[in-house]
């Protein structure tokens, strides 16, 4: 329910935010709301892909700036904050494998898995 609520707060912004990073900061945002701890290698359905990025986003940006950014569904305001983070490709790079990330079936745990490393692995330098 925090989940779809979210989305429909998030909703009165129209954007161009990214798949993965709108499902991901939506069930981060509604899990932390909830109280809810989530482990990467929690068995859940839904998101844990997306949210293991989210975590990091919110561990570099900050709280206040992942929900601005959240809010403001911009995906040149994320490019513009993840360059002054890690460089100039480090958005587009991010956005090809949450593209990736998306597409992958949802029970393909092996490519998901493999993305959100590749990904993380993208943000561990910042």
């Amino acid at each position: 329910l925090l989940h779809e609520l979210a989305h429909f707060y998030s909703s009165k912004s129209l954007g161009d935010q990214p798949s993965f990073l709108e499902e991901g900061i939506t069930d981060y945002l509604s899990l932390s709301v909830g109280g809810a701890v989530v482990s990467p290698s929690a068995k859940i359905d839904g998101y844990r892909y997306e949210i293991q990025i989210a975590k990091r986003l919110v561990e570099i940006l900050g709280d206040k700036k992942v929900v601005e950014l959240y809010f403001a569904k911009s995906s040149k305001n994320w490019a513009a904050s993840l360059t002054s983070h890690c460089g100039k490709n480090c958005y587009r790079d991010l956005v090809k494998i949450g593209d990736q990330l998306t597409y992958a079936g949802l029970d393909d745990h092996e490519t998901r898995g493999s993305l959100t490393s590749d990904a993380l692995d993208l943000l561990a330098s910042l």
